[in-house]
């Protein structure tokens, strides 16, 4: 699906900060990273449990949200790319150059995923069913969520 906004085309729309909604897009806009996806994903939530903090599962969304949101735009894709390939130039004023481009892409990226998750997209609720604690059947329970 592409969408047009004040940056150029996107591939794909900018998925939900979710497990499920990350891997949709990833699989969408770069599917070759899926495994690696995946990968980052377990560890993440092993360490989440060994440390006993969510730390490292915000991390990983905060990380791959960064990561979609590059892939899904072709100008931040394209500019990540180029600067890429010229990190390790042999004239260090090129390489020094392509840090400081890399470095602005991955800030691009990642303010507009995190103005999103803070609140300046739009918020819906709907119902979902949730396993209730105490019996062990389902139960309606009200979700907000924030598309942008």
């Amino acid at each position: 699906m592409s969408t047009q906004s004040d940056h150029g085309p996107e591939l794909a729309p900018r998925p939900q900060q979710t497990p499920d909604a990350l891997r949709a897009a990833l699989a969408t806009v770069d599917p070759a990273r899926l495994g690696e996806m995946q990968a980052t994903k377990d560890d993440a939530f092993a360490k989440a449990v060994e440390w006993q903090s969510l730390s490292p599962v915000q991390s990983w969304v905060l990380a791959w949200a960064r990561d979609i949101e590059i892939a899904r735009r072709p100008d931040l894709s394209t500019r990540y790319a180029h600067a890429k390939t010229n990190l390790e130039h042999e004239d260090p004023a090129v390489a020094q150059e392509a840090l400081h481009e890399l470095s602005a892409v991955l800030d691009e990226a990642i303010k507009a995923v995190r103005e999103c998750g803070h609140g300046k997209g739009t918020r819906t609720t709907e119902v979902v069913r949730a396993p209730s604690s105490h019996s062990g059947q389902l139960t309606l329970k009200p979700v907000r969520r924030l598309t942008c």
